[in-house]
């Protein structure tokens, strides 16, 4: 169903258990769906601009998806993945998503690392212990 789901807009599929190797080259995962990170970003931006459209706050979309306010930003900015059961009700709430990005919010979101969060000297003096 996702194959399915994922090449209708054009994103690329690994195998479950395939390895990504992060930009650092030091860390692997084992992933299902990949997007890179310009492509996320534009993902993201659309999603926002839809929510901004409507002029309601993440509260209020929480309220009326019977969600969390920080589950429903976890939605919005592509961290969490959208349940099939929430698609038709985000949908009617932002109806400027289009049917492709709401498929692309169904796929679990690969997390990413940004290697200047281990150059904060607290974060590094953590992960030297």
């Amino acid at each position: 169903h996702f194959r399915t789901l994922a090449s209708s807009v054009g994103v690329q599929l690994f195998r479950r258990g395939d390895l990504l190797v992060n930009p650092v080259g030091k860390r692997t995962a084992t992933v299902g769906a990949y997007i890179s990170d310009s492509e996320k970003q534009q993902l993201v931006a659309r999603i926002l601009a839809a929510k901004s459209k409507s002029g309601l706050t993440f509260n209020q979309i929480a309220e009326k998806l019977d969600l969390t306010n920080c589950y429903v930003a976890q939605l919005l900015l592509n961290q969490a993945q959208l349940k099939p059961a929430a698609v038709s009700r985000l949908s009617k709430i932002l109806p400027d998503i289009s049917a492709e990005d709401l498929a692309r919010m169904q796929l679990a979101p690969l997390r990413g690392f940004d290697p200047s969060i281990i150059q904060e000297p607290n974060i590094y003096r953590t992960t030297e212990a």
